[in-house]
C-alpha cells in the first residue's frame, strides 16, 4: 500500500465532486471495506469532505484525487471563462463529451467545456442545465479558492455575463420545486 500523498487538512480536488479537504484517514477491514484506522497501520482511504458530502477515496488510486491547480493555471482557466467561446473540439454531442471531460479531462478542459456551455442559446434543456450546473460547481470554486476570490462573486459574474449560466440556475431552482 502506498503512503498517503495528501495530508489531513490539505485541499484536494475530487473529479466527481469538486474541491474538498482531507479531514481524516481510514483503514481497511478484513472484508475490504473502510474501517477505523489502526494505530501504526498505513491509511487505506482518505476521508474527504466536499461541501455537504463525505467521500472515502482509496490512497492507492492516485487518479481519484489531485491537488488544486496552481495560481497560473487558475488564472488561465478564468481567462478562458471570460474569453470568446472556443470552437467545439469535436462533433460528439456536448453531453457525451462533457461526461468524458468531467471524469478524465484536465482542469483547463473543464474550463473550456464550461465556457462552451455558457455560449449555448437559452432556454437550455434540463439535461444541459443540469450539466452546466454540475461543471460550474467543479470549476468555479476551485478557481475562486486558488485565486482567493469570493466564489459567490465569481458565480454572480458568470450569471450576469452569460444568459445560459442564469438559465441553468433558474432551471435547477424550478426542478427542486417541481411536483413528482
Amino acid at each position: 500500500m502506498s503512503p498517503p500523498r495528501f495530508q489531513v487538512g490539505e485541499a484536494v480536488f475530487l473529479p466527481s465532486a469538486g474541491l474538498g479537504r482531507v479531514v481524516h484517514y481510514a483503514g481497511r477491514e478484513a472484508s475490504g471495506k473502510p474501517g477505523p484506522l489502526t494505530p501504526g497501520a498505513p491509511p487505506a482511504f482518505y476521508v474527504v469532505e466536499v461541501e455537504d458530502a463525505v467521500a472515502l477515496v482509496p490512497v492507492d488510486q492516485p487518479e481519484s484525487l489531485r491537488a488544486p491547480v496552481e495560481v497560473e493555471t487558475a488564472a488561465q482557466m478564468l481567462e478562458v471563462l471570460r474569453g470568446a467561446p472556443p470552437p467545439p473540439p469535436s462533433t460528439e454531442p456536448v453531453l457525451e463529451r462533457g461526461k468524458k471531460v468531467v471524469h478524465s479531462g484536465t482542469p483547463m478542459e473543464h474550463a473550456q467545456l464550461l465556457r462552451e456551455l455558457y455560449a449555448l442559446p437559452v432556454p437550455l434543456s434540463e439535461s444541459i442545465a443540469s450539466g452546466l450546473a454540475f461543471i460550474s460547481g467543479l470549476v468555479l470554486p476551485e478557481i475562486a479558492s486558488v485565486l482567493k476570490l469570493d466564489v459567490a462573486d465569481l458565480v454572480s459574474e458568470m450569471r450576469h455575463r452569460y444568459p445560459a449560466a442564469q438559465d441553468a440556475v433558474d432551471r435547477q431552482a424550478l426542478l427542486r420545486f417541481r411536483p413528482r
